[in-house]
Formats: structure tokens, sequence, C-alpha cells
């Protein structure tokens, strides 16, 4: 398959004690014979591992930053993020795997401020107001712009990355700008069972916008095997008062070591 043609990092050596576990040995991008099962299915219990949407963390950015305010001090944290949690890796991903599915091997531990590195002092503040805000439209570490505490930072999330793959479990069908339909496949060495949840996912779009979640059903997907899921008719929630529009997905769950966190917006 040429799923795992991808980008592979290794586990930083420094900062880890000799009491620890081993991790996991350099695969590479030729051979990731260790997450492979027979056919090139991925397998489920080849490790810790997580299913997310890769994003860039960018200075300043509300739901994805890559540096903080803590006091009157600035500090730099991760390049990227894997959905809502900050993502550690030894060398750049290309660019062409941001923003997209992908599944990482790796280890997930707390206390994000464990992780930052001093840059210089705060730059002015942004006082721009985050009243009435959703609290999926900011970073979960922060409390305001660019601010947050040694305390919050304390009790956030983060993963250390030994290999990043894409994983593009799924197709859009299109007409024209409309999504049409989602074609499922399943690239792991397991059925996809029901610990796995596909959703399709909408926005409420009168005054101020709510997600919504209207699960389908992937029948325990075998290793290899394909469903299609329309994704052109309206929830049954749909009320003239209350519009829903199509906005993506979700897929969440565990499958043996995989965890899956997956929310993309089409």
């Amino acid at each position: 398959m040429g799923l795992l043609v991808a980008f592979v990092a290794a586990f930083a050596a420094c900062g880890r004690s000799q009491d620890k576990p081993a991790l996991p040995p350099r695969a590479t991008a030729e051979a990731p014979v260790v997450h492979k099962a027979a056919g090139g299915r991925l397998r489920t219990t080849a490790g810790e591992a997580h299913v997310g949407l890769l994003i860039p963390n960018a200075e300043g950015d509300l739901l994805a930053p890559s540096h903080y305010c803590v006091g009157d001090t600035y500090h730099k944290g991760a390049v990227y993020r894997l959905g809502r949690v900050n993502l550690f890796t030894t060398q750049p991903i290309p660019t062409e795997h941001l923003n997209r599915p992908v599944i990482v091997y790796g280890r997930r531990a707390v206390g994000l401020d464990r992780k930052l590195t001093r840059v210089g002092p705060c730059p002015p503040a942004d006082d721009g107001s985050m009243f009435q805000m959703r609290s999926d439209w900011s970073a979960d570490e922060l409390i305001g712009r660019g601010q947050t505490t040694w305390e919050r930072l304390a009790e956030a999330p983060y993963i250390e990355a030994a290999a990043v793959y894409p994983l593009p479990m799924v197709q859009v069908g299109r007409d024209g700008d409309v999504v049409r339909e989602l074609v499922v496949s399943n690239p792991f060495n397991a059925p996809l069972v029901d610990t796995i949840q596909f959703s399709l996912y909408y926005e409420d779009g009168s005054g101020k916008p709510m997600p919504h979640f209207l699960p389908r059903p992937l029948n325990a997907l075998p290793p290899g095997g394909t469903t299609t899921i329309d994704a052109s008719a309206s929830p049954p929630e749909d009320t003239p008062a209350s519009r829903w529009t199509f906005t993506g997905y979700q897929i969440k769950g565990q499958l043996g070591d995989v965890r899956f966190d997956l929310l993309v917006s089409l």
C-alpha cells in the first residue's frame, strides 16, 4: 500500500530517565515493518498510537498557538498538534501531510510546562475579547489570547512522536462543491468494531453556531474493506428554526492500541 510512504520522526533521546522503559526504535520510511501486519495493513497492537488531524501551530493563533505568555515571559512550544493535543517531533513534517489525517505512533503524557523554551519577554498583549466564545474555538491550554499559566500548562497533555504516517481513511465524493458521499476504508489489520464511532459533523448556522454529530454505522468494517456513507441528507433534527449545515466527519474511539480522535472539516 502507498499508505505508509510517509514522514517518520524519532523520539528525542534527551530528557529520558534511566528507569523508564525503552522507547520504540527509530523506524524508516522504506521499511516501517514494526507497524505493519501481513498484507501491509497497519497493526493495532504495535504500541501506543493516535489518529487525528495534523495541524501546524502558529504564533498568535487562538486555536493552535505555538507560543505562550506566562506571567511576563514568552515561551515557545510545539510546532504541530494532533487535533487539540500538542505534538512534538525531532524532525520537520513534510507540508503535504499538514491539515490531513495521520496516525502517530508515540507516547502521550501530561505536563506541557516541561516542554516549553523561554525566548524572551512577552510581546504587547492582544486585548481582543474571548467573551461568549465556544470552548473548542481556542486551545485548551490557553486562558486568554496567547495567555496561560504554569498550572494550566502542567495539566495539558502532549504527544512525543516516534513515527507519523498519513492516513487517508476517508475519500470524499463531490458533486461540484457539494459533498454527496464519504467512502470509508479500513487500513488496519482488525475490523472497525463498535468501539469506533463514525459520525457526520454539522454546524447550526443560526445565532451562536453549535456542533451536531450524527452517528453512522461502520458494521464492523473488515480489514481492507470499504463502505459508502450518504452525506447529502439533512439530519432528522433539521427544522425551519434550526438549519444544520454539513461540515465534515468525526471518528472517535479505541481499536487495540490505537486511539481515534479525528475531526475533519470539509
